[in-house]
Parts: C-alpha cells; structure tokens; sequence
C-alpha cells in the first residue's frame, strides 16, 4: 500500500503505470494472524478499488494470489514446518503439482502487457483451486 502511495502522483502526472499486488488470500478463518490476515485482505480489496479510481487516469492493477509455490527462499527455510506432507498437499491441487516462481514472473508479465482490457481484476495462479 505504501509503494502504490508512493507511485501514484506520478503514473497520474504520466497518465500510465501498472501496479501488480502480489499477496496470499486470506482464509475463511481467524486466529491469530489477524494482522497477516487483515493486509492479505486489504491488498486484494485495495486493488479492486484502486482500479475503479485511477484507471481513467491510464493507471491500471491487477491482484496475483499465487496459491503454494516451491522454489524459493521462504518455501524451502519453512518445508519441514508444514503441517501436511508435500505428497499428500500436491495430491490435493487439482492438477496435481504446486508452482513455481516462473509462475507467478508470468502472471505478472501478462498483466503487465494486457493491463489495459483486466484493470483491478484477481489473477488466481491456484492451479485449478478457486479464489473466494
């Protein structure tokens, strides 16, 4: 939220710019992280409102929840924390394999070159599970 604040006076001024939010939805439950839970929240609903506000002013954003990825730093220091074998999780997704970082670089360069016809939409890189 801070870094599009700290864009937006110039993709105004220029009348173009494209912002992609990358952020986990959150679950349909509360707990503890309800800090963590609150900004993945905000993040998608931010999206949704900032295109409806700044898109006449040619600045365009699209919302990436990249569902389970490994590959990277953060997933391979935690694998040993999940609660759920990697087998049985994969055996979960509908096309039976968890992401990759090339992925999401995708996702991101999609919406990037086609902001224009997608402006504040949700881009699900779930793997066929379903964005709520």
């Amino acid at each position: 939220m801070l870094c599009t604040q700290a864009v937006l006076p110039d993709m105004k001024a220029a009348k173009w710019g494209r912002i992609v939010n990358i952020a986990s939805p959150p679950p349909n439950r509360g707990g503890q992280y309800d800090t963590l839970l609150h900004s993945r929240a905000r993040s998608s609903t931010m999206t949704r409102s900032d295109g409806q506000e700044f898109g006449p002013h040619g600045r365009h954003g699209q919302h990436i929840p990249p569902g389970t990825v490994y590959g990277t730093i953060m997933s391979e220091a935690n694998r040993d924390r999940s609660p759920r074998p990697v087998e049985e999780l994969i055996g979960s997704i509908p096309v039976r394999r968890t992401g990759e970082p090339s992925d999401i670089a995708n996702g991101c360069a999609y919406c990037a070159r086609t902001a224009r016809a997608c402006d504040g939409q949700i881009l699900g890189i779930k793997r066929g599970r379903v964005v709520t």
